[in-house]
């Protein structure tokens, strides 16, 4: 059973009861009661509805400068006993 079935019959229950409670038929005059349970209803229906999380607009950022080129070279593979068993090409950005 999930976590929000309760809560809503819970949140219901609250709501229809606060009104009830407040007003009965012989003091019901200017419906205050009534406004303050249709006012309570939908500020927790609204709350309700929010989603969980909003996601941030994503950033973009120049990760490398405007003016810069490719830079390669050959750099040694060595295993954990420190022996070279080859080599690999490795390539970064450089600014001019």
């Amino acid at each position: 059973m999930s976590f929000k079935r309760p809560v809503s019959a819970l949140l219901i229950a609250a709501t229809l009861a606060v009104p009830m409670t407040l007003a009965t038929p012989a003091e019901a005059g200017n419906g205050a009661a009534a406004a303050f349970g249709f006012a309570a209803g939908a500020m927790i229906g609204a709350a309700a509805a929010q989603p969980r999380y909003y996601r941030p607009a994503p950033a973009y950022v120049a990760y490398y400068p405007v003016r810069s080129h490719r830079v390669c070279e050959f750099r040694p593979r060595v295993d954990r006993w420190g022996e070279v068993i080859g080599s690999r090409r490795v390539c970064w950005r450089e600014a001019y």
